[in-house]
Protein backbone atom coordinates (compact mmCIF):
# COMPACT_ATOMS: atom_id res chain seq x y z
CA UNK A 1 0.00 0.00 0.00
CA UNK A 2 1.40 3.42 -1.01
CA UNK A 3 1.48 5.80 1.96
CA UNK A 4 0.30 9.39 1.98
CA UNK A 5 2.64 12.15 0.84
CA UNK A 6 3.34 15.37 2.72
CA UNK A 7 3.02 18.70 0.89
CA UNK A 8 3.47 22.32 1.97
CA UNK A 9 0.95 24.71 0.43
CA UNK A 10 1.36 28.41 -0.32
CA UNK A 11 -0.74 31.24 -1.73
CA UNK A 12 0.99 32.50 -4.85
CA UNK A 13 -1.47 35.23 -5.83
CA UNK A 14 -3.99 36.56 -3.31
CA UNK A 15 -6.19 38.32 -5.89
CA UNK A 16 -6.55 35.18 -8.03
CA UNK A 17 -6.63 32.63 -5.20
CA UNK A 18 -3.74 30.74 -6.82
CA UNK A 19 -2.69 27.94 -4.40
CA UNK A 20 0.59 26.09 -4.96
CA UNK A 21 1.77 22.84 -3.35
CA UNK A 22 5.42 21.79 -2.96
CA UNK A 23 6.74 18.46 -1.76
CA UNK A 24 7.38 19.12 1.95
CA UNK A 25 10.62 17.13 1.82
CA UNK A 26 12.10 19.93 -0.28
CA UNK A 27 10.97 22.74 2.04
CA UNK A 28 13.56 23.66 4.68
CA UNK A 29 11.74 26.59 6.31
CA UNK A 30 9.41 29.53 5.71
CA UNK A 31 10.43 33.03 6.74
CA UNK A 32 9.65 36.73 6.36
CA UNK A 33 11.12 38.63 3.45
CA UNK A 34 14.42 40.29 4.31
CA UNK A 35 16.16 42.97 2.22
CA UNK A 36 16.98 41.52 -1.21
CA UNK A 37 20.07 42.65 -3.09
CA UNK A 38 19.39 42.67 -6.87
CA UNK A 39 21.94 41.27 -9.30
CA UNK A 40 22.53 43.11 -12.62
CA UNK A 41 21.99 41.22 -15.89
CA UNK A 42 20.25 38.32 -14.16
CA UNK A 43 17.21 36.32 -15.21
CA UNK A 44 13.98 38.35 -15.09
CA UNK A 45 12.49 36.14 -12.37
CA UNK A 46 15.63 36.30 -10.18
CA UNK A 47 14.96 38.99 -7.52
CA UNK A 48 18.45 38.85 -6.02
CA UNK A 49 20.19 37.54 -2.92
CA UNK A 50 18.71 37.58 0.59
CA UNK A 51 20.66 37.28 3.83
CA UNK A 52 19.32 34.44 5.98
CA UNK A 53 21.17 34.44 9.30
CA UNK A 54 24.76 33.48 8.32
CA UNK A 55 23.85 32.36 4.79
CA UNK A 56 23.00 34.11 1.52
CA UNK A 57 20.35 32.56 -0.73
CA UNK A 58 19.03 33.45 -4.20
CA UNK A 59 15.33 34.45 -4.27
CA UNK A 60 12.99 33.67 -7.17
CA UNK A 61 9.92 35.79 -7.96
CA UNK A 62 7.41 33.05 -8.80
CA UNK A 63 4.85 35.51 -10.17
CA UNK A 64 7.40 36.57 -12.80
CA UNK A 65 8.37 32.97 -13.45
CA UNK A 66 4.71 32.04 -14.03
CA UNK A 67 4.28 35.07 -16.29
CA UNK A 68 1.52 36.70 -14.22
CA UNK A 69 0.46 40.26 -15.00
CA UNK A 70 0.88 41.45 -11.40
CA UNK A 71 4.33 40.53 -10.08
CA UNK A 72 4.64 42.68 -6.93
CA UNK A 73 4.55 41.42 -3.33
CA UNK A 74 3.30 43.34 -0.30
CA UNK A 75 4.61 43.52 3.27
CA UNK A 76 2.90 40.21 4.17
CA UNK A 77 4.90 38.21 1.63
CA UNK A 78 6.85 35.14 2.72
CA UNK A 79 9.86 33.23 1.42
CA UNK A 80 9.87 29.44 1.31
CA UNK A 81 13.46 28.17 1.50
CA UNK A 82 13.69 24.99 -0.57
CA UNK A 83 16.47 22.54 -1.38
CA UNK A 84 17.08 21.03 -4.80
CA UNK A 85 20.12 19.09 -5.98
CA UNK A 86 22.04 20.17 -2.88
CA UNK A 87 21.39 23.85 -3.60
CA UNK A 88 19.18 26.16 -1.52
CA UNK A 89 17.06 29.01 -2.83
CA UNK A 90 14.00 31.03 -1.80
CA UNK A 91 10.58 31.19 -3.45
CA UNK A 92 8.45 34.30 -2.98
CA UNK A 93 4.78 33.75 -2.06
CA UNK A 94 1.96 36.03 -0.98
CA UNK A 95 1.34 33.85 2.08
CA UNK A 96 1.89 30.51 3.78
CA UNK A 97 -1.10 28.20 4.09
CA UNK A 98 -0.53 24.78 5.67
CA UNK A 99 1.04 21.36 5.49
CA UNK A 100 -1.23 18.56 4.33
CA UNK A 101 -1.11 14.80 3.93
CA UNK A 102 -2.40 13.65 0.56
CA UNK A 103 -3.42 10.14 -0.44
CA UNK A 104 -2.15 8.97 -3.87
CA UNK A 105 -5.68 8.85 -5.29
CA UNK A 106 -6.02 12.62 -4.73
CA UNK A 107 -2.95 13.46 -6.84
CA UNK A 108 -3.68 13.81 -10.56
CA UNK A 109 -0.75 13.95 -12.98
CA UNK A 110 -1.09 16.12 -16.11
CA UNK A 111 -0.04 14.32 -19.33
CA UNK A 112 3.15 15.77 -20.82
CA UNK A 113 1.43 16.17 -24.19
CA UNK A 114 -0.88 18.78 -22.64
CA UNK A 115 1.90 20.86 -21.12
CA UNK A 116 4.08 23.52 -22.71
CA UNK A 117 7.82 22.92 -22.60
CA UNK A 118 8.36 25.51 -19.84
CA UNK A 119 5.26 24.65 -17.77
CA UNK A 120 6.02 24.52 -14.05
CA UNK A 121 2.97 22.50 -13.00
CA UNK A 122 3.16 18.71 -13.06
CA UNK A 123 -0.19 17.85 -11.50
CA UNK A 124 -3.17 18.76 -9.35
CA UNK A 125 -4.03 17.94 -5.74
CA UNK A 126 -7.70 17.69 -4.89
CA UNK A 127 -8.69 18.09 -1.22
CA UNK A 128 -12.48 18.24 -0.92
CA UNK A 129 -13.55 21.44 -2.69
CA UNK A 130 -9.99 22.74 -2.72
CA UNK A 131 -7.66 22.33 -5.70
CA UNK A 132 -3.92 22.97 -5.54
CA UNK A 133 -1.45 23.07 -8.39
CA UNK A 134 1.63 20.92 -7.83
CA UNK A 135 4.88 22.80 -8.49
CA UNK A 136 7.70 20.78 -10.04
CA UNK A 137 10.88 22.39 -8.71
CA UNK A 138 12.95 20.73 -11.46
CA UNK A 139 11.11 22.84 -14.06
CA UNK A 140 11.74 26.21 -12.41
CA UNK A 141 14.69 27.15 -14.58
CA UNK A 142 14.70 27.87 -18.31
CA UNK A 143 18.04 26.10 -18.62
CA UNK A 144 17.93 22.65 -17.01
CA UNK A 145 21.69 22.78 -16.39
CA UNK A 146 21.43 25.94 -14.28
CA UNK A 147 21.76 24.09 -10.99
CA UNK A 148 24.56 21.90 -12.27
CA UNK A 149 26.47 25.04 -13.23
CA UNK A 150 26.07 26.59 -9.78
CA UNK A 151 29.18 27.88 -8.06
CA UNK A 152 30.97 24.69 -7.04
CA UNK A 153 32.95 26.59 -4.44
CA UNK A 154 29.75 27.63 -2.69
CA UNK A 155 28.36 24.11 -2.86
CA UNK A 156 31.55 22.70 -1.37
CA UNK A 157 31.45 25.27 1.43
CA UNK A 158 27.82 24.41 2.10
CA UNK A 159 28.65 20.71 2.26
CA UNK A 160 31.61 21.22 4.59
CA UNK A 161 29.77 23.20 7.24
CA UNK A 162 26.92 21.99 9.35
CA UNK A 163 23.66 23.33 8.02
CA UNK A 164 22.06 25.58 10.61
CA UNK A 165 18.30 25.31 10.98
CA UNK A 166 16.37 27.38 13.48
CA UNK A 167 13.18 26.26 15.22
CA UNK A 168 10.78 27.92 17.64
CA UNK A 169 9.61 26.28 20.86
CA UNK A 170 6.90 27.06 23.41
CA UNK A 171 8.65 26.83 26.80
CA UNK A 172 6.69 25.69 29.85
CA UNK A 173 7.45 24.58 33.40
CA UNK A 174 6.42 21.30 34.99
CA UNK A 175 7.58 20.40 38.49
CA UNK A 176 10.38 22.97 38.38
CA UNK A 177 11.82 21.68 35.06
CA UNK A 178 11.54 23.66 31.80
CA UNK A 179 10.37 21.85 28.65
CA UNK A 180 10.00 22.95 25.04
CA UNK A 181 7.28 21.99 22.56
CA UNK A 182 7.77 22.88 18.86
CA UNK A 183 5.57 25.83 17.87
CA UNK A 184 4.13 23.81 14.98
CA UNK A 185 2.67 21.34 17.50
CA UNK A 186 1.26 23.98 19.87
CA UNK A 187 -2.13 25.37 18.82
CA UNK A 188 -3.36 27.57 21.67
CA UNK A 189 -3.64 28.08 25.43
CA UNK A 190 -6.83 27.88 27.45
CA UNK A 191 -7.89 27.86 31.09
CA UNK A 192 -8.19 24.92 33.50
CA UNK A 193 -11.59 25.80 34.98
CA UNK A 194 -13.55 24.26 32.10
CA UNK A 195 -12.13 20.70 32.40
CA UNK A 196 -14.85 18.03 32.90
CA UNK A 197 -13.35 15.43 35.27
CA UNK A 198 -16.02 12.83 34.47
CA UNK A 199 -13.48 11.01 32.29
CA UNK A 200 -10.57 11.21 34.73
CA UNK A 201 -8.52 7.99 34.68
CA UNK A 202 -4.87 7.06 34.21
CA UNK A 203 -2.99 9.91 32.57
CA UNK A 204 -6.30 11.56 31.60
CA UNK A 205 -7.38 14.39 33.91
CA UNK A 206 -10.63 15.00 32.02
CA UNK A 207 -11.90 16.64 28.85
CA UNK A 208 -12.92 20.06 27.63
CA UNK A 209 -15.09 21.27 24.77
CA UNK A 210 -13.32 23.67 22.45
CA UNK A 211 -15.26 25.04 19.47
CA UNK A 212 -17.37 21.91 19.09
CA UNK A 213 -14.58 19.40 19.69
CA UNK A 214 -13.87 17.11 22.62
CA UNK A 215 -10.26 17.61 23.71
CA UNK A 216 -8.78 15.04 26.12
CA UNK A 217 -6.66 16.69 28.82
CA UNK A 218 -3.65 14.84 30.19
CA UNK A 219 -1.64 15.14 33.38
CA UNK A 220 1.70 16.50 32.22
CA UNK A 221 3.38 15.14 35.36
CA UNK A 222 2.41 11.59 34.38
CA UNK A 223 3.34 12.14 30.76
CA UNK A 224 6.73 13.57 31.74
CA UNK A 225 7.42 10.95 34.44
CA UNK A 226 7.11 13.37 37.36
CA UNK A 227 4.34 11.35 39.03
CA UNK A 228 5.51 12.05 42.58
CA UNK A 229 4.77 15.76 42.06
CA UNK A 230 1.47 15.21 40.24
CA UNK A 231 -1.18 15.23 42.97
CA UNK A 232 0.50 17.93 45.06
CA UNK A 233 0.86 20.31 42.12
CA UNK A 234 -2.51 19.76 40.47
CA UNK A 235 -4.36 20.16 43.78
CA UNK A 236 -2.73 23.54 44.39
CA UNK A 237 -4.56 26.69 43.31
CA UNK A 238 -2.27 28.25 40.72
CA UNK A 239 -3.57 31.16 38.63
CA UNK A 240 -0.68 30.74 36.19
CA UNK A 241 -1.71 27.19 35.31
CA UNK A 242 -2.91 26.76 31.73
CA UNK A 243 -3.79 23.99 29.29
CA UNK A 244 -1.62 23.92 26.18
CA UNK A 245 -3.51 22.46 23.20
CA UNK A 246 -1.18 20.25 21.14
CA UNK A 247 -1.45 18.41 17.82
CA UNK A 248 0.52 15.15 17.58
CA UNK A 249 0.07 11.84 15.74
CA UNK A 250 -3.17 13.21 14.24
CA UNK A 251 -4.58 13.71 17.76
CA UNK A 252 -5.42 17.01 19.41
CA UNK A 253 -5.05 16.98 23.20
CA UNK A 254 -4.38 19.33 26.10
CA UNK A 255 -1.60 19.30 28.70
CA UNK A 256 -2.02 20.94 32.10
CA UNK A 257 1.19 22.74 33.02
CA UNK A 258 2.43 25.05 35.73
CA UNK A 259 3.26 28.01 33.52
CA UNK A 260 3.86 28.82 29.87
CA UNK A 261 6.35 31.66 29.85
CA UNK A 262 8.52 31.86 26.72
CA UNK A 263 8.70 31.41 22.98
CA UNK A 264 12.32 30.59 22.16
CA UNK A 265 14.20 30.43 18.85
CA UNK A 266 16.85 27.69 18.93
CA UNK A 267 19.43 26.70 16.31
CA UNK A 268 19.67 22.94 15.80
CA UNK A 269 23.45 23.32 16.13
CA UNK A 270 22.87 24.63 19.69
CA UNK A 271 20.90 21.54 20.81
CA UNK A 272 22.82 18.96 22.83
CA UNK A 273 21.82 15.45 21.64
CA UNK A 274 20.64 12.83 24.11
CA UNK A 275 23.21 10.06 24.81
CA UNK A 276 20.74 7.19 24.38
CA UNK A 277 18.67 6.72 21.24
CA UNK A 278 15.90 4.97 23.16
CA UNK A 279 15.19 8.29 24.94
CA UNK A 280 13.18 9.37 21.93
CA UNK A 281 10.62 11.62 23.67
CA UNK A 282 13.39 14.19 24.32
CA UNK A 283 15.16 15.33 21.16
CA UNK A 284 17.87 17.17 23.07
CA UNK A 285 18.78 19.78 25.65
CA UNK A 286 19.17 23.53 25.17
CA UNK A 287 21.34 25.38 27.69
CA UNK A 288 20.04 28.89 28.44
CA UNK A 289 22.00 31.99 29.43
CA UNK A 290 20.99 31.27 33.04
CA UNK A 291 22.95 27.96 32.82
CA UNK A 292 19.78 25.91 33.12
CA UNK A 293 18.75 23.30 30.56
CA UNK A 294 15.46 23.03 28.68
CA UNK A 295 14.31 19.58 27.58
CA UNK A 296 13.05 19.78 23.98
CA UNK A 297 10.24 17.30 23.41
CA UNK A 298 9.14 15.15 20.49
CA UNK A 299 5.42 15.12 21.27
CA UNK A 300 4.60 12.31 18.82
CA UNK A 301 6.89 9.92 20.68
CA UNK A 302 5.95 11.36 24.06
CA UNK A 303 2.34 10.13 23.72
CA UNK A 304 3.00 6.88 21.83
CA UNK A 305 2.05 4.77 24.89
CA UNK A 306 -1.21 6.67 25.32
CA UNK A 307 -2.41 6.96 21.72
CA UNK A 308 -5.33 4.50 22.04
CA UNK A 309 -6.69 6.22 25.16
CA UNK A 310 -6.42 9.68 23.62
CA UNK A 311 -8.00 8.59 20.35
CA UNK A 312 -10.97 6.99 22.10
CA UNK A 313 -11.74 10.28 23.85
CA UNK A 314 -11.05 12.50 20.86
CA UNK A 315 -13.50 10.46 18.76
CA UNK A 316 -16.39 11.16 21.15
CA UNK A 317 -17.29 14.10 18.95
CA UNK A 318 -18.19 11.72 16.14
CA UNK A 319 -20.94 10.12 18.23
CA UNK A 320 -22.48 13.44 19.19
CA UNK A 321 -22.18 15.63 16.12
CA UNK A 322 -21.10 15.66 12.50
CA UNK A 323 -17.84 17.49 12.99
CA UNK A 324 -15.50 17.13 10.06
CA UNK A 325 -12.12 15.64 11.00
CA UNK A 326 -9.40 18.17 10.22
CA UNK A 327 -6.62 16.74 12.33
CA UNK A 328 -4.56 15.99 9.24
CA UNK A 329 -3.92 19.70 8.64
CA UNK A 330 -0.97 21.26 10.47
CA UNK A 331 -0.33 24.98 9.98
CA UNK A 332 3.24 26.08 9.33
CA UNK A 333 2.38 29.48 10.74
CA UNK A 334 -0.94 30.01 12.53
CA UNK A 335 -2.30 33.12 10.82
CA UNK A 336 -5.18 33.27 13.31
CA UNK A 337 -3.00 32.79 16.41
CA UNK A 338 -2.46 35.67 18.84
CA UNK A 339 -0.21 36.21 21.83
CA UNK A 340 -2.29 38.08 24.42
CA UNK A 341 -0.54 40.18 27.08
CA UNK A 342 -1.25 42.91 29.59
CA UNK A 343 -0.19 46.56 29.49
CA UNK A 344 -2.74 48.05 31.91
CA UNK A 345 -5.34 46.39 29.65
CA UNK A 346 -5.25 43.44 27.25
CA UNK A 347 -3.36 43.72 23.95
CA UNK A 348 -2.28 41.11 21.41
CA UNK A 349 0.22 40.53 18.60
CA UNK A 350 -0.02 37.93 15.86
CA UNK A 351 2.02 34.80 16.58
CA UNK A 352 3.60 35.03 13.13
CA UNK A 353 5.30 38.30 14.21
CA UNK A 354 6.67 36.82 17.46
CA UNK A 355 10.21 35.44 17.44
CA UNK A 356 10.45 34.58 21.13
CA UNK A 357 9.51 35.67 24.65
CA UNK A 358 12.28 36.26 27.18
CA UNK A 359 12.64 37.60 30.74
CA UNK A 360 13.34 41.32 30.86
CA UNK A 361 16.96 40.80 31.92
CA UNK A 362 19.42 43.66 31.48
CA UNK A 363 17.98 46.60 29.55
CA UNK A 364 20.48 49.36 28.77
CA UNK A 365 19.41 53.02 28.31
CA UNK A 366 20.92 54.95 25.39
CA UNK A 367 22.39 58.28 26.60
CA UNK A 368 20.65 61.41 25.19
CA UNK A 369 18.34 59.27 23.05
CA UNK A 370 14.86 60.51 22.16
CA UNK A 371 11.75 58.77 20.95
CA UNK A 372 10.15 55.48 21.91
CA UNK A 373 13.23 53.25 21.40
CA UNK A 374 15.66 54.73 23.90
CA UNK A 375 16.77 51.42 25.43
CA UNK A 376 18.39 48.29 23.99
CA UNK A 377 19.27 44.73 24.93
CA UNK A 378 21.99 42.41 23.69
CA UNK A 379 20.12 39.41 22.24
CA UNK A 380 22.83 36.84 21.58
CA UNK A 381 25.02 39.37 19.77
CA UNK A 382 22.16 41.35 18.16
CA UNK A 383 21.43 44.84 19.52
CA UNK A 384 17.64 45.05 19.83
CA UNK A 385 15.69 48.26 20.66
CA UNK A 386 13.27 47.99 23.58
CA UNK A 387 9.88 49.72 23.58
CA UNK A 388 8.21 50.34 26.94
CA UNK A 389 4.60 49.70 25.91
CA UNK A 390 3.22 51.51 28.96
CA UNK A 391 5.00 54.70 27.95
CA UNK A 392 4.20 54.12 24.27
CA UNK A 393 0.45 54.11 24.94
CA UNK A 394 0.54 56.77 27.66
CA UNK A 395 -0.22 54.62 30.69
CA UNK A 396 1.15 55.68 34.10
CA UNK A 397 4.42 54.20 35.31
CA UNK A 398 3.77 51.41 37.82
CA UNK A 399 7.15 52.03 39.54
CA UNK A 400 8.66 48.76 38.38
CA UNK A 401 9.74 47.46 34.97
CA UNK A 402 7.74 45.04 32.87
CA UNK A 403 8.22 41.36 33.58
CA UNK A 404 8.82 40.06 30.04
CA UNK A 405 10.01 41.12 26.60
CA UNK A 406 8.20 39.97 23.45
CA UNK A 407 10.75 39.79 20.63
CA UNK A 408 9.04 40.68 17.33
CA UNK A 409 10.29 41.21 13.79
CA UNK A 410 8.93 43.41 11.01
CA UNK A 411 10.50 45.04 7.98
CA UNK A 412 13.82 43.32 8.78
CA UNK A 413 13.89 45.07 12.17
CA UNK A 414 13.88 43.11 15.42
CA UNK A 415 12.24 44.91 18.33
CA UNK A 416 11.49 44.00 21.97
CA UNK A 417 8.14 44.98 23.51
CA UNK A 418 8.30 45.44 27.29
CA UNK A 419 4.95 44.30 28.73
CA UNK A 420 3.49 43.74 32.20
CA UNK A 421 2.92 40.00 31.75
CA UNK A 422 1.88 37.33 29.26
CA UNK A 423 -1.77 36.31 29.46
CA UNK A 424 -2.36 33.52 26.94
CA UNK A 425 -1.95 32.27 23.38
CA UNK A 426 -5.31 32.38 21.64
CA UNK A 427 -6.76 31.33 18.30
CA UNK A 428 -9.44 33.57 16.85
CA UNK A 429 -10.69 33.14 13.29
CA UNK A 430 -12.22 36.61 12.98
CA UNK A 431 -10.86 40.07 13.60
CA UNK A 432 -12.51 43.47 13.30
CA UNK A 433 -11.39 46.93 12.34
CA UNK A 434 -10.89 49.11 15.41
CA UNK A 435 -13.65 51.72 15.86
CA UNK A 436 -12.94 55.27 17.00
CA UNK A 437 -10.47 55.27 19.91
CA UNK A 438 -10.12 57.68 22.81
CA UNK A 439 -7.54 60.43 23.01
CA UNK A 440 -4.93 58.12 24.57
CA UNK A 441 -4.49 56.26 21.27
CA UNK A 442 -4.79 59.11 18.75
CA UNK A 443 -1.03 59.56 18.25
CA UNK A 444 -0.53 55.80 17.84
CA UNK A 445 -3.87 54.70 16.38
CA UNK A 446 -2.16 53.24 13.29
CA UNK A 447 -0.62 50.57 15.58
CA UNK A 448 -4.02 49.33 16.87
CA UNK A 449 -6.03 49.13 13.66
CA UNK A 450 -7.77 45.83 14.48
CA UNK A 451 -9.23 43.98 17.44
CA UNK A 452 -10.31 40.47 18.39
CA UNK A 453 -12.79 39.06 20.90
CA UNK A 454 -11.33 37.00 23.75
CA UNK A 455 -13.30 34.65 26.02
CA UNK A 456 -11.91 34.59 29.56
CA UNK A 457 -12.16 31.72 32.05
CA UNK A 458 -15.68 32.80 33.06
CA UNK A 459 -16.79 32.86 29.42
CA UNK A 460 -16.99 36.65 29.28
CA UNK A 461 -16.14 38.34 25.98
CA UNK A 462 -13.41 40.99 26.04
CA UNK A 463 -12.22 43.25 23.25
CA UNK A 464 -8.46 43.01 22.68
CA UNK A 465 -6.56 45.53 20.56
CA UNK A 466 -4.08 43.88 18.16
CA UNK A 467 -0.78 45.72 17.70
CA UNK A 468 0.39 46.21 14.13
CA UNK A 469 4.13 45.55 14.52
CA UNK A 470 5.01 46.84 11.07
CA UNK A 471 3.36 50.22 11.68
CA UNK A 472 4.92 50.46 15.13
CA UNK A 473 8.40 49.88 13.71
CA UNK A 474 8.09 51.97 10.53
CA UNK A 475 6.11 54.92 11.84
CA UNK A 476 7.18 55.36 15.46
CA UNK A 477 10.72 54.06 16.04
CA UNK A 478 14.09 55.52 15.15
CA UNK A 479 15.17 52.07 13.94
CA UNK A 480 12.25 51.96 11.49
CA UNK A 481 11.98 53.38 8.01
CA UNK A 482 9.95 56.54 8.51
CA UNK A 483 10.46 58.21 11.94
CA UNK A 484 9.11 61.76 12.14
CA UNK A 485 9.97 64.77 14.24
CA UNK A 486 6.44 64.91 15.63
CA UNK A 487 6.74 61.34 16.90
CA UNK A 488 10.02 62.16 18.65
CA UNK A 489 8.42 65.13 20.38
CA UNK A 490 5.35 63.15 21.41
CA UNK A 491 7.53 60.62 23.23
CA UNK A 492 8.97 63.21 25.62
Amino acid sequence: MISEQLFASFLLDRSKGFDIAVNALNVIEATNVRPIQPVPDSATFFEGFMRLREDVIPVINLKKRFGLDETEYDENARVAVVSLAGYRFGLLFDDILDVLRVAPEHIFAIPHTLLAKDCLISGLIRQGTRNLELLDLNRLFDNESLLSRADTGQEQAQAEKQEKVYRRFIIFTCGGQDYGVPVENAKELTYCESVDETFCHGCIKGALRLRGRTIPVVDSFVLLDRKSDSKRNLDEDNENRRILIIDATDIRFGMIMDKVHRILTVGTHEILPMPFREQQSVTGLYETDQKSSIMLLDVDKMIQNHVDTLQSMAHMKDRNENTKDVTGVHHLITENGYLVFTVEQLFAVQIRDVQEIIPRGTVMPIPSARGHDTEVINLRGLVVPVVDMRRFYGYPDRNRPGEQLIICRAESVTVALEVDNINTIYKQEKHFDSPSLNDRFQATKDTVDRLIDLSDQEGRQKHVLVINIRNLVCNHLNCGHHPTAEQDVSAD
